[in-house]
């Protein structure tokens, strides 16, 4: 059987049950860029990033860049990419991404950071910039789902959705997105996101697991939409391990909320696959 990912000269090709795809290991903001599934009528690749690790940032507006530009420690195996990024005095993270193409239609991505610092609410950002469509969100209420269309009609461009009460307090503790255009709504019901791209006929789904994941962050833009998973929003001492988990998968448009909830419910059940 051919390997799902292929080492290229910038990085990696993904190329699994219909879904191709580029993991470049010089870009700021790593994840997957040029993505296209077989059947696309159009033909337009996603520039992406999609499954995208953008940014550490803890309590008091700080913030650092995950760049691979930094020269990651990088592995391939068939069906995975093991990317470690090494601390520096810039960026005192270790870092392990791990990026999986193990069902079709479906990408999962692992992140592993540690510190030998003592920090605030540490919150990794994760980034996925979808094209032109629908974005909905779970929220309690009628039929579960809220549209991000919603936000927009009342003049707001941006969502941030918390797990509780502690996720919402750091939400506004000076860290992106600014007040200026934001609605903070919550509690999420779970942490799932439902786009529907125009003139397809398949939606995407991206969820976190309700233990890694702090708060949502939707936000809109003139030609696309920037969804983010702030996975932890812990407080960390010295060599503790955070690991969190992402699934991004596609699905028909017809009942794709359905779809998406018996996803969500199945990747309750899982257990982590990959290793430190």
């Amino acid at each position: 059987m051919a390997a799902t990912w292929q080492r290229l000269p910038t990085g990696y090709a993904l190329d699994h049950a219909g879904l191709r795809a580029e993991l470049a290991i010089r870009e700021v903001t790593p994840g997957l860029r040029d993505i296209v599934r077989s059947g696309d009528a159009s033909g337009v690749p996603w520039p992406g990033p999609v499954l995208g690790v953008d940014r550490v940032q803890t309590a008091g507006r700080q913030r650092y860049a995950v760049v691979f530009a930094r020269k990651p420690i990088h592995r391939l195996r068939s069906d995975m990419v093991d990317i470690e990024i090494e601390p520096t005095q810039t960026f005192p993270f270790r870092m392990q991404l791990y990026w999986q193409a193990s069902c079709a239609g479906q990408i999962d991505l692992e992140v592993l950071v540690t510190t030998d610092l003592v920090l605030q609410h540490l919150e990794v950002v994760t980034l996925s910039q979808l094209p032109r469509g629908e974005l909905l969100t779970s929220l309690p209420g009628t039929r579960g789902w809220h549209s991000h269309a919603e936000v927009r009609a009342l003049g707001h461009r941006d969502l941030v959705v918390p797990r509780d009460r502690t996720s919402a307090r750091f939400s506004l503790d000076g860290r992106l997105p600014s007040f200026r255009g934001l609605v903070l709504a919550g509690p999420y019901r779970m942490p799932v996101v439902l786009h529907r791209p125009a003139e397809r006929d398949w939606s995407y789904v991206e969820m976190s697991h309700p233990d890694d994941c702090a708060r949502l962050i939707l936000l809109g833009r003139p030609r696309h939409a920037q969804v983010s998973f702030g996975l932890f929003g812990l407080n960390v001492e010295k060599g503790v391990i955070l690991r969190g988990r992402l699934r991004g998968a596609f699905v028909p448009r017809a009942e794709d909320s359905d779809h998406a909830a018996a996803l969500y419910d199945k990747f309750l059940r899982e257990s982590p696959r990959l290793s430190v």
